[in-house]
């Protein structure tokens, strides 16, 4: 919890390839940074001081666990009186970064001044990075309504990139985030605009075929409310993902079967001890994300780093 780290926000947690035994996440404020877990052994790393002054804040490993790619973003909030939606959450810089984790050397393959940068993904060979990009509008948040991504991707050799970034999609009127990766087949969630989807109610998960590249909505999956982060599970054939679709306020999570055919089952709520839970509970799931074991990390073991 963030009793330890003077409340600060604890967030983007990570797991390569679903591995219990190793994971990290961010922890803000004050004594914060990016901790890591090594089956057991736990640290913690300010990025900013073994590299470009930076910090990361959304995460990709590597299928392989020795590269990791961060997206570095300067997140900011704005708050409405008068709307259906409370608030917004954008970017005003975000770039790529990469850390090998063998030399903890950190690069910053993707550095651009007017194109903001952000939810990296790898392919399931790790030879091709996926993110999403868009052009900098220059006047946030008042043309928050001009910001939307593409998906773009980048190849890999195996120790740097390669290459321009190059785009592999872009839908018109619509923003692109959190792609996620099984196979040849990556969901992603696309809104009216912007970077923060867990905030529109127009937000849906769509599906993209990497190999011929067709697209489109889950429709057996969508509501009328937001749908944001989702994840694969290990044999990609189930996903999970966080949805508004009971009251439009508070996030739950679903669980959807991935069929043969291509299509996805009736979701089912995430189940809790007691039905009641859900429906009780003032508080909002989000990053979902399936493993395949228990995590071996204790709360004393964390609590440790913030002493």
């Amino acid at each position: 919890t963030n009793k330890v780290n003077d409340r600060g926000c604890v967030n983007c947690h990570t797991f390569p390839s679903g591995d219990p035994g190793r994971m990290l996440f961010h922890a803000r404020g004050k004594g914060g940074g990016t901790v890591f877990v090594d089956n057991g052994d736990v640290s913690i790393m300010n990025l900013a001081e073994h590299g470009p002054n930076r910090q990361g804040t959304y995460t990709a490993w590597k299928p392989d666990g020795r590269h990791i790619v961060f997206s570095s973003n300067s997140t900011h909030q704005s708050f409405y009186a008068s709307s259906h939606q409370p608030l917004e959450v954008f970017d005003t810089a975000s770039d790529i970064i990469l850390m090998d984790t063998e030399t903890e050397e950190i690069t910053v393959p993707v550095q651009t001044e007017d194109s903001l940068e952000t939810f990296p993904a790898w392919s399931s060979d790790g030879k091709t990075l996926y993110f999403c990009s868009s052009q900098d509008p220059g006047n946030l948040p008042y043309d928050r309504d001009k910001l939307r991504y593409r998906l773009m991707a980048m190849d890999f050799d195996g120790s740097k990139f390669v290459g321009e970034p190059r785009c592999v999609l872009d839908i018109d009127s619509l923003s692109i985030s959190f792609p996620r990766i099984s196979g040849n087949k990556l969901v992603f969630t696309a809104s009216a605009y912007g970077t923060f989807p867990i905030w529109h109610d127009e937000a849906d998960l769509w599906i993209m075929d990497l190999d011929g590249g067709s697209v489109r909505p889950i429709d057996e999956v969508n509501s009328t409310e937001a749908e944001s982060y989702h994840s694969w599970s290990s044999n990609g054939r189930w996903m999970i993902f966080s949805s508004r679709r009971i009251d439009g306020r508070y996030t739950r999570l679903y669980i959807t079967h991935f069929n043969e055919d291509g299509s996805f089952t009736k979701p089912f709520l995430l189940p809790q001890k007691s039905n009641r839970d859900n429906e009780l509970r003032l508080k909002s799931y989000n990053i979902p994300e399936f493993i395949r074991g228990k995590v071996d990390v204790s709360q004393k073991d964390i609590e440790q780093l913030f002493r």
